[in-house]
């Protein structure tokens, strides 16, 4: 996974808004294609696989870390219209 530059301050702003202080990446059930994942501002789970990308602590989910593994967050738009994308997602459709 990579967290760009163009995201990590859209990301820190949403953490500071949130009093939060981590990205987790969740398993959201399964699709035609594998683990559909969803992400959020949240406390670490215990099994979940944990690292610091681009500064920022991200945790995913045991079950959708194969899924995760070659994204790229980004930030599309501008500051007040803008949110996050996802690159390089290998899903089949």
């Amino acid at each position: 996974m990579v967290i760009t530059e163009r995201a990590k301050p859209y990301i820190e702003k949403m953490m500071k808004d949130n009093g939060e202080t981590n990205l987790r990446f969740t398993f959201e059930g399964l699709g035609c294609c594998g683990p559909n994942f969803g992400v959020t501002l949240s406390e670490k789970q215990e099994d979940d696989k944990v690292e610091i990308i681009n500064g920022i602590n991200v945790s995913v989910d045991k079950r959708v870390v194969d899924a995760t593994e070659n994204i790229t967050l980004d930030f599309e738009g501008t500051e007040v219209d803008g949110g996050l994308i996802f690159k390089n997602n290998n899903s089949c459709s």
